[in-house]
């Protein structure tokens, strides 16, 4: 079993068979992926870091960064370097059995993660700068395009993102955001984003 990226959804999964298991449409296993151009063209450019998310998948990184781009929204794994050259999230970064991209992330019991410092981490994106060929490298980052986009719930700690091509999806803020107005939602006020229901 490898992890792959859905050409529809534009989600790094682990198929179930040939089916990708979040907007459940075939995968062409022998399709090569986009070139780092192309991909960039259709992710966008990286405009505002919207906070840290926990998202819970199996086999997965449930901690990232979820950023807004020129064309939708980002989620980006927190990944760390190990001295073997393999990528890990940070809950399995000190343990012995470390990650690599031909095995599988394992998911810890640990409830929340202490945020390290931000250079700590491989590949986070920079606002202004290309998003293809980090994207390409970053296996468990996910792209929701703002076409897919319906509708969008931040209430509390809990982010509810329903689209057109995949199921719905709930992140998890893992620290409560301090008073007054959230960085995410004069990012929602932009007139690019005037046709998707923002509710908070």
């Amino acid at each position: 079993m490898r992890v792959v990226l859905c050409h529809h959804c534009w989600t790094w999964v682990f198929p179930s068979g040939v089916q990708c298991p979040e907007c459940k449409r075939a995968i062409a296993l022998d399709e090569p992926d986009p070139s780092a151009e192309e991909l960039g063209q259709r992710l966008g450019t990286a405009t505002q870091c919207l906070g840290d998310v926990i998202w819970e998948r199996p086999k997965l990184p449930t901690h990232g960064e979820f950023w807004g781009t020129t064309a939708g929204l980002l989620y980006w794994p927190l990944l760390t370097h190990q001295p073997n050259g393999s990528i890990v999230p940070p809950e399995i970064s000190s343990r012995s059995n470390s990650w690599s991209l031909l095995s599988l992330w394992r998911r810890s019991d640990d409830a929340h993660l202490d945020r390290l410092p931000r250079e700590e981490f491989a590949m986070l994106p920079t606002a202004g700068e290309p998003l293809g060929q980090s994207f390409l490298d970053t296996p468990g980052a996910a792209f929701l395009p703002r076409e897919h986009l319906v509708k969008i719930t931040c209430r509390g700690r809990t982010w509810h993102i329903h689209r057109t091509v995949g199921r719905a999806l709930r992140f998890m803020v893992p620290v409560a955001v301090p008073s007054g107005k959230p960085a995410w939602r004069a990012f929602f006020q932009q007139d690019a984003w005037r046709n998707i229901s923002v509710v908070s």
